[in-house]
């Protein structure tokens, strides 16, 4: 008797994993030390993501042309794309521990990340969130220092849930970041359904009434609402996800260009060519053959 194969897993779309994913975050530095009197870290202005977690005393940190925040024991703080920033140490006698990293992302697809999430989380002590970030933090730290087998992929694992884990908190009830954004997007229940269904099926012919209709409303009301909490106007979004996409296809290869445009919902490849060459600057045949740049942001 033959067995029936298992029936697929209906898993509902998740557009802040596929975001993570899209953008890769790589390459972690890791540093830690405990010292006491006065003393200044500096760091330069970055295209990764910086975060520092305070073990012990406190610590001040000024980003430029911001106000310097104070940071004590337990408190978490994350940067996406920082300024010139610094941290500091003014007392004599009490001896501070701090631990924190860096990684990079894919330089594809970076500028997506930004323009979707916020630039900084700061998450104190008290937070329900920040046991969990020390635990990771933890996690990561005892892995950097291994020789254990498998020691890259689970580095690799282990900062995407930790970027995931800070970016959530917000389910914590920790103050939310009023920032337009993905984010913004996804705690609304009507964006949200809308930004699921989207990421569920991108090769869907969208319009702005298809995705008002997922959400449940009318089309003028979705488009203002859309456009206010993701900072983006609807169409502008789809467009961009298509061609995050479309861009880790070229850059990883295997896939034909007619695949990917269809893929990306064109129903040719001239569409596809065309949009990809307005929106990146570079045609999908070019950008294959070359590497990502910083130019390569979206245009529309």
């Amino acid at each position: 008797m033959r067995e029936k194969p298992d029936k697929p897993i209906d898993r509902p779309s998740d557009p802040l994993s596929d975001l993570i994913r899209l953008v890769q975050p790589r390459q972690l530095n890791w540093k830690t030390g405990e010292q006491a009197g006065p003393w200044r870290l500096t760091y330069p202005a970055n295209d990764g993501i910086s975060f520092t977690l305070v073990v012990s005393g406190a610590v001040q940190v000024r980003l430029e042309g911001e106000e310097a925040r104070r940071l004590q024991a337990g408190d978490f703080l994350l940067l996406m794309k920082p300024p010139d920033w610094s941290l500091e140490h003014e007392d004599v006698a009490d001896a501070v521990g701090v631990v924190g990293g860096h990684f990079r992302l894919d330089p594809a697809n970076a500028m997506l990340l930004t323009r979707l999430l916020p630039p900084k989380v700061n998450i104190k002590a008290l937070d329900p969130a920040s046991g969990r970030l020390r635990a990771l933090v933890g996690l990561i730290g005892d892995e950097s220092t291994s020789g254990r087998p498998g020691r890259s992929l689970v580095l690799e694992r282990l900062i995407e849930v930790l970027f995931i884990e800070a970016l959530r908190r917000d389910e914590d009830g920790a103050e939310a970041d009023e920032r337009p954004g993905l984010l913004a997007g996804l705690n609304d229940r009507r964006v949200g359904l809308a930004l699921r269904a989207l990421h569920a099926n991108v090769a869907q012919g969208w319009t702005v009434a298809t995705l008002a209709e997922a959400a449940g409303m009318s089309r003028s009301a979705f488009a203002d609402r859309f456009s206010r909490l993701t900072g983006l106007p609807p169409l502008t979004y789809v467009l961009q996800w298509r061609m995050a996409l479309a861009k880790r296809d070229l850059n990883t290869g295997g896939a034909s260009l007619a695949d990917i445009a269809v893929a990306c919902g064109y129903g040719s490849v001239s569409a596809f060519s065309t949009a990809f060459t307005r929106v990146v600057g570079r045609s999908p045949a070019a950008y294959a053959k070359g590497k990502p740049h910083a130019t390569d942001a979206i245009r529309a």
